[in-house]
């Protein structure tokens, strides 16, 4: 498995990475209370070490519940 995503995660700020990372794999997230008020929400992708990857900040700038 080299690429994990997940859907409705719940996180928010006070929940930080260290808290829900994996071993060898990269971690991008997006809460969405970051954006707007309320429960639910949120995505994350893991991506293995063994893969490259960059977050693709031009195409996350949107206000919403999305990372590339």
């Amino acid at each position: 498995m080299h690429i994990i995503g997940l859907g409705e995660t719940w996180l928010h700020e006070s929940i930080i990475d260290s808290e829900i990372s994996i071993p060898g794999f990269t971690m991008y997230r997006k809460d969405r209370n970051v954006f707007k008020l309320g429960k639910g929400g949120g995505v994350i992708l893991y991506i293995s070490n063994c893969l490259a990857s960059t977050s693709a900040d031009d195409l996350n700038v949107s206000h919403c519940e999305s990372v590339w």
